[in-house]
Parts: C-alpha cells; sequence; structure tokens
C-alpha cells in the first residue's frame, strides 16, 4: 500500500514538473514576442536618428495634435484642436509639413514610425496602430491570400503565440469600407490587445476616447463610441455593412445593448454613412465563444 502511495505521489509530482514548466515556457514566449515589437520601434527610431544626424540638421517643425501619453488627464485630449507651436512630444509625432488630410486636418506622423524601414522587412505591413491610454502600439499586417497566417505568426514570420495585429483581407487596406475589424490576441504580458480591457472600467471609458492608424500617406483619427463583450461570430460575415440597410440594422444592434457592462456613448450618432473600427480580442475568462470589442467612429 506504501509503494503505491508512494508511485501516485511521484506521479503527481511529475504533472506538477510539467505544468509549471509548460507555463514558464509560455510567459517566456510572451514576454519574448512583446519585446520584438518594442525592438522594432527602437530600431526604426535609432536608424532615423542617425539619418537626421548625418543630414546636419534639426527638423523644426513639431506641431503635434496628439497630447503625450504621459498626460494624465485624458490622453489624446488635444485630437482636432489646433497644434501649438514646437509642442513637444515623448511619442515622437509630428506634422509633416505641407501636408494636409482628406479633411483638412494636417497630416500627423510619427518619426519613430518608418514605413519604408517597416515595408522592407515584411511588405504585408500597411498601417500603424495607436490607442493612448493603453499598451496597443503597433504595425498593422494583412496576407493577401491566407486571413489565418497573422493570428499565429508575427511579422517577422516568426510562429509564436502573441502573433500580430492583423486585418482580414475582406477589408481595404486604405480604411475605406464603412466597418474595418482588427484583430489582436489578449496577452497576460500586457502586449498586443491585453490593455483593450482597461474599458472595462467605466472612468477609463470616458476619459481615453481615441484612436490614430498611420499610415505613409495619411492619419486617420477615431473617436470610441462603445466597448462590450459579444458572441464571437464573424462580424464581417454576419453584416454585410457596405450595404447600408445592413450596416445600419447592425448599428442600431450595437446601441440596442442593455448589458449593464456594457458601455456605448448614445451621444455619438454612428449612421450608415460613416466608417468605423472595431477592435477585436479574447475575453479575459478565456470563453472561447466570446470576445471583447472597442468600436470608434472615424471623424477625419
Amino acid at each position: 500500500m506504501k509503494n503505491k502511495y508512494a508511485l501516485i505521489g511521484v506521479i503527481a509530482a511529475v504533472i506538477g514538473v510539467c505544468l509549471l514548466t509548460v507555463g514558464i515556457m509560455g510567459f517566456v514566449e510572451e514576454r519574448r514576442a512583446g519585446r520584438e515589437y518594442e525592438e522594432l520601434l527602437q530600431q526604426a527610431g535609432d536608424e532615423e536618428s542617425v539619418e537626421n544626424s548625418d543630414e546636419g540638421t534639426v527638423q523644426e517643425d513639431n506641431k503635434n495634435p496628439i497630447s503625450s501619453r504621459e498626460d494624465s488627464d485624458g490622453i489624446g485630449a488635444d485630437i482636432g484642436k489646433e497644434p501649438a507651436e514646437g509642442k513637444e512630444n515623448g511619442s515622437g509625432t509630428e506634422a509633416a509639413a505641407g501636408s494636409e488630410g482628406t479633411s483638412g486636418k494636417e497630416f500627423v506622423t510619427r518619426d519613430d514610425i518608418d514605413f519604408e524601414e517597416l515595408q522592407a522587412l515584411n511588405p504585408d505591413i500597411y498601417a500603424w496602430i495607436e490607442v493612448p491610454g493603453t499598451n496597443v502600439d503597433y504595425p498593422i499586417v494583412q496576407h493577401a491570400t491566407d486571413n489565418s497566417y497573422y493570428l499565429t505568426h508575427t511579422i517577422e514570420h516568426k510562429k509564436t503565440t502573441a502573433a500580430s495585429i492583423y486585418t482580414e483581407n475582406y477589408n481595404s487596406k486604405d480604411f475605406s469600407d464603412h466597418h474595418t475589424v482588427i484583430y489582436g490576441h489578449n496577452m497576460k504580458n500586457g502586449t498586443m490587445f491585453r490593455t483593450l480591457h482597461n474599458f472595462e472600467d467605466y472612468d477609463f471609458f470616458e476619459e481615453h476616447r481615441d484612436i490614430i492608424i498611420y499610415m505613409p500617406d495619411e492619419t486617420k483619427y477615431y473617436k470610441i463610441f462603445a466597448a462590450y463583450t459579444y458572441d464571437n461570430r464573424h462580424l464581417l460575415h454576419s453584416y454585410y455593412c457596405e450595404d447600408a440597410e445592413s450596416f445600419q440594422k447592425y448599428l442600431d444592434e450595437i446601441y440596442a445593448i442593455k448589458d449593464f457592462n456594457a458601455f456605448i456613448d448614445r451621444e455619438i450618432e454612428v449612421t450608415s454613412e460613416d466608417h468605423i473600427i472595431t477592435l477585436s480580442t479574447c475575453v479575459n475568462s478565456g470563453e472561447m465563444t466570446q470576445r471583447y470589442l472597442v468600436q470608434a467612429l472615424l471623424i477625419n
């Protein structure tokens, strides 16, 4: 009998060690995947600094309509306001001289995002998303033929659990569709789309409403109007939003949500003529039949 209990004890210990090892490996992989993007951003910034140094010039046009990320009074609150002359920003955002967006708003770039360098690394990179107040600050990719590729691969084509921030080829890459869905994993180490769950806090939702999408020749500004848990249906398959009636039906369903934990700003009117983005990630509980969605309206 003693031998039987001893054997059970040994088996339990082996199982425990195996589970601990798997957990540690998973954590290390998440940390490594998160650092890849940080290193990529740092590399792009370093290379641009070298180029500026070689030219022997200093960029003086630092007009910036985006408030500093360290601003505790509501990050991104200055979007849409006239930028102050010579305003500094820790994110390295600067206005491109002589450029304007389609709405007449000044075209803004970030000097730490070099699309030429990024697209040399991976031509599938076509935009960069920043959600002030969160850790969401990543390139966006889209595979031409395989919509599941970036679900499991980084922008450097490495297979990891963190993967990439991506859209499917049902969407155009110029954000001209009425509804663009952007996907990202909910990583326990806080990377990728994990910190979208900050919007589950009402005060955070009220104070952080901005999403910025940078592209090589345009910057788009979005205002968050909804954050809630939804089922795992494929939104672009379920609602054909290029059809005005279908899109309006979908919008009406959003505004009809009564969940106590759903935050919907009903003072922001969204119609079938508008353009929205949805950021989609897994819920913290790990429930595979649900997704957490943050939705924003294009304001320029």
